[in-house]
């Protein structure tokens, strides 16, 4: 848990890369965003400013703003599935894809193989701890002995529903987590240029390595 915990902090941290919503009364710290390309420095910041207001001229018009949807393939570099900003999707390999976008979706393969594993031991579960509710008795008479039984059967059904239960909650909660975490666009959100190559009929793009920010 402590895990889990942590990764979404490291991802709701990450901003570097991604247009932030700025709300009136906000403290806005504007970060200059230096990467290199090919060898060459490209300062990123005009772009952020442009984005927050989308007022004059759009700077660096080969620059986009890109969704990252899917990883499909990943390694040195990723082919993604993504939105464009014209609200099409695609599909492109990816230089330089900043981390926190792989731990994204790291977290949310976790999550969801996590819910799955859950599922699979409540549909287990569920019909054998309701006939061992519906059986266990819930009086004793007669014999001295049979009410040690008979309430040691109780506690048992009941010990087993509160597990049960238990697992429902947890599920309830990792996919209300799964759920927070996949509007988080912003967190897959990366601005990237067409390195005028491709990789079959795959274009490639590419994010630059992050100088300063």
């Amino acid at each position: 848990m402590k895990t889990a915990v942590s990764l979404l902090a490291i991802l709701f941290s990450f901003a570097s890369y991604t247009q932030e919503a700025i709300r009136p009364g906000d403290e806005i710290n504007i970060k200059k965003d230096v990467r290199i390309v090919s060898g060459v420095k490209i300062d990123l910041t005009p772009v952020h400013a442009w984005f927050r207001n989308r007022n004059g001229e759009r700077p660096l018009k080969h620059w986009k703003q890109l969704q990252v949807f899917k990883i499909e393939q990943a390694g040195p570099s990723d082919l993604c599935t993504v939105k464009t900003e014209d609200g099409g999707f695609t599909k492109m390999v990816i230089l330089n894809l900043p981390a926190n976008v792989k731990t994204y979706f790291g977290e949310i393969s976790r999550k969801q193989a996590a819910i799955a594993q859950l599922k699979t031991q409540i549909d287990h579960d569920e019909p054998i701890v309701n006939r061992e509710d519906a059986v266990a008795p819930t009086g004793a008479s007669g014999d001295a002995s049979y009410p040690g039984y008979v309430n040691s059967q109780r506690v048992q059904a009941n010990l087993d529903m509160v597990a049960l239960n238990e697992k429902k909650q947890a599920l309830a909660k990792l996919e209300s987590e799964l759920d927070v975490l996949k509007n988080r666009t912003d967190l897959v959100t990366v601005f990237a240029m067409f390195s005028g190559r491709k990789y079959g009929d795959d274009p490639i793009w590419d994010c630059g390595v992050l100088v300063s920010q």
